[in-house]
């Protein structure tokens, strides 16, 4: 096969990779809106030590940087990702950054919180045992997917007593506003 053919053969496959993903766009969000809550599964954030705080003072933020956050904020609080509380003990400070096409997007520095939190341990699966019954219905292609930027929002499991209250608590962040 020569330079030509494996250019034409990799933009053919190329086209039936997006062909693909726009045949299921409804499972990519494209904006926070956009974004589903898996209700399969929900979080329990466990403490190295129970007795440690987490607060971060707000980094500073322009004026326009200020009211892009608060922005995206409302939106995630319509999309139901976040809610507002008035308990600081867990903030953690937020940014912006300028995205390719000159929008900016909020980031929540969460290095203090995820330092104080007990790992979560998943053991995957090997792949073999996921491709088996996949190659056993002899498909005609077999294609693949990097995943490991995507973004999933579980909720937290539902809050019963004070105690519990710590959960949603870990992943706070305030506003300049």
């Amino acid at each position: 096969m020569g330079q030509a053919d494996r250019l034409v053969h990799k933009e053919a496959h190329f086209i039936m990779q997006l062909f693909v993903m726009y045949q299921y766009k409804s499972v990519f969000a494209r904006g926070l809106q956009d974004v589903k809550i898996f209700r399969g599964m929900q979080l329990d954030l466990d403490l190295k030590n129970p007795n440690v705080k987490s607060y971060t003072r707000q980094y500073p933020l322009s004026e326009a940087d200020a009211n892009e956050v608060d922005r995206q904020i409302q939106q995630m609080c319509v999309a139901g990702l976040v809610r507002e509380n008035d308990d600081c003990s867990w903030n953690s400070p937020v940014f912006v950054v300028a995205k390719k096409d000159n929008t900016k997007r909020m980031v929540v520095d969460l290095r203090k919180v995820n330092a104080l939190l007990k790992p979560i341990i998943t053991f995957l699966p090997k792949i073999d045992e996921l491709m088996q019954p996949i190659t056993a219905l002899n498909p005609t292609h077999l294609s693949s997917f990097d995943f490991l930027r995507d973004i999933i929002s579980a909720p937290y499991r539902n809050v019963v007593n004070q105690s519990q209250r710590l959960y949603r608590q870990r992943q706070e962040f305030r506003t300049v506003m």
